[in-house]
């Protein structure tokens, strides 16, 4: 990871108006995994939970996950912003969150928005379990810092299993897939 590393069980708690992880943070950034997963964060059979408010923005990784990165794990976002109106997430895969063979929880107001990938812009999953509750956004009304990606501009997944309560909208993807999901 970039900026923070959760492993072999490890438990993390990012949480707070005056909290981000890229720029502007304690952690200097923008964080960059250059040769790896998990621009901000990764997080390897271990839990994430981010919240009240709290950003990850401004994260690059050469592989998946710029923003967030979780690896047989879980990761559970409330009240969030993954990515912001100025700062970008970048990564090969999940611009703003990669995950595989994890369980993700996008809850309560969350935001995942202007993130950049070449499969999955906002979110890329494999072998996962996600749910997206009613009042999480995957998007924004401004195409300027919609999600983009070659394929699935919003969501790209594979062998998983989506729970889709809340809102993919005016994501963008250049090639096939689909602004929303793919």
């Amino acid at each position: 990871g970039g900026g923070i590393l959760l492993r072999n069980g490890a438990t993390g708690l990012v949480s707070g108006s005056q909290t981000s992880i890229g720029l502007n943070s304690s952690i200097l950034g923008p964080n960059q995994a250059t040769n790896g997963n998990g621009g901000g964060i990764c997080v390897l059979d271990s839990v994430l939970v981010v919240s009240n408010t709290a950003r990850v923005a401004h994260n690059r990784a050469s592989g998946a996950g710029g923003g967030i990165y979780v690896s047989n794990g879980v990761c559970r976002l409330y009240r969030t912003y993954i990515g912001s109106d100025n700062h970008t997430n970048y990564a090969g895969s999940g611009g703003g969150i990669a995950a595989q063979q994890s369980t993700v929880l996008v809850a309560s107001t969350t935001r995942i928005l202007s993130s950049r990938a070449v499969a999955g812009g906002g979110l890329a999953l494999d072998g996962c379990d996600v749910v997206i509750e009613r009042d999480a956004i995957v998007g924004d009304a401004d195409p300027v810092v919609a999600n983009m990606a070659w394929v699935g501009g919003g969501l790209y997944a594979g062998n998983s299993r989506i729970n889709l309560q809340g809102t993919i909208w005016n994501n963008a993807a250049v090639l096939i897939g689909g602004g929303g999901l793919a």
